[in-house]
């Protein structure tokens, strides 16, 4: 969430999202014969260029930025 509260329905859709990232990251790397690192650097590139203009986004290590 970038400000405020959520539902408890939304916050919990969004830690299970956030719990099985690593795990879809170790399994494009292993398909894929890259670092896990690689694919997920990979993978946030591709899903970052369909975040349509105006939404927020969180970079790793960053803070929420507007599109």
């Amino acid at each position: 969430l970038v400000a405020g509260s959520a539902d408890p329905a939304t916050i919990a859709a969004m830690q299970q999202i956030n719990a099985g990232r690593p795990s879809v990251c170790r399994d494009t790397a292993s398909k894929t014969r890259v670092s896990v690192a690689a694919a997920g650097d990979s993978t946030a590139k591709l899903l970052l260029a369909k975040v349509p203009a105006g939404q927020f986004y969180k970079p790793l290590g960053g803070s929420w930025t507007r599109k």
